[in-house]
């Protein structure tokens, strides 16, 4: 082939590569760099980029300073929509985009010398908070600093009875306890719980209760830290285990209890609820029967149950 064709067809294999390989490049740029401006049930809008940490559970965004990024996280539940230059998503839609378009922040080889001496008060840079401000929506951004705890209005308790180990008795209660605010949103919150339950005792005779006034004890309580994260469903849920008593064994406890939940949340005070609908053994005539007429509820070859009785 003559010099002049091997060096024509050479330029037009050149430009054929650099006409693919700029629009990738300029895809993948524009793809790190969007700015994200999302509107919390809060009232709040907070702005963005999408960073690496973003999953189905949380959203993950990213405002970059000279000396370094600041990344803050959010539940989805806490999202009612967002907004990508003038485009409009509500929070299903943003949650696909974000988990598609997410990007990693700067390393910290990749921060300035001066990163090591980072002064008390540093202006956050307003490149991206600009940006935002450009979108034809009527968003008016925050900085991504920790947005303000959303006020405790009240909690609600629910308690199923559950078994969590491998053999068919049951093992305690697993309780759902959500933290609301004023309009019935589930507020992530820091705090400790207190769980009691009280059961009803009667006195057993040939398959009848005596009639005779009713007695209320406690028979189980149980404390623990709560923390936000375990609110990132929207429920947080515990399990409080029967370790003074079994339900299932001892037959002078009444089918349905209550259980009392106290929940201590600092700067905001203390919460109760309780639940009067909890049943501490399965409703069951056949278990019934089986416990009138045999040694226990359970037969021999549930053999994991008898261990217990």
């Amino acid at each position: 082939m003559p010099t002049i064709f091997r060096f024509r067809a050479a330029t037009a294999s050149l430009c054929l590569f650099a006409c693919l390989v700029t629009p990738l490049a300029q895809s993948q740029s524009s793809k790190a760099s969007e700015t994200v401006a999302a509107r919390l049930r809060s009232g709040r809008v907070v702005v963005g980029a999408v960073d690496a940490r973003t999953n189905a559970q949380q959203l993950w965004l990213r405002r970059a300073s000279t000396n370094f990024d600041l990344v803050s996280g959010f539940a989805w539940q806490e999202v009612i929509e967002g907004q990508i230059g003038d485009v409009s998503l509500d929070a299903l839609q943003l949650r696909d985009w974000a988990i598609d378009h997410k990007q990693p922040g700067r390393k910290f080889t990749e921060l300035p010398a001066s990163a090591l001496d980072i002064p008390s008060a540093t202006v956050a840079d307003s490149q991206s908070l600009q940006a935002c401000r450009n979108c034809t929506g009527n968003f008016s951004g925050d900085s991504l600093a920790a947005p303000l705890p959303a006020k405790l209005r009240s909690i609600a308790v629910q308690a199923h009875l559950a078994h969590w180990d491998k053999d068919a008795q049951s093992d305690g209660l697993r309780i759902f306890v959500s933290a609301l605010d004023i309009d019935g949103y589930s507020v992530p919150i820091d705090g400790h719980i207190e769980f009691t339950v009280v059961v009803e005792r009667e006195l057993i005779n040939g398959g009848q209760s005596y009639a005779r006034r009713p007695d209320f004890v406690i028979r189980e309580r149980k404390s623990q830290l709560v923390r936000r994260q375990d609110f990132i469903n929207g429920t947080a849920v515990y399990e409080l285990k029967f370790s003074r008593f079994h339900p299932d064994f001892d037959p002078n406890v009444s089918l349905q209890g209550l259980l009392f939940a106290r929940l201590s949340v600092p700067g905001q005070g203390v919460f109760e609820a309780s639940d009067a609908q909890v049943f501490l053994r399965e409703p069951s005539r056949f278990r019934d029967q089986l416990q009138y007429y045999t040694p226990g509820r359970y037969l021999p070859l549930e053999s994991g149950a008898q261990r217990n009785r």
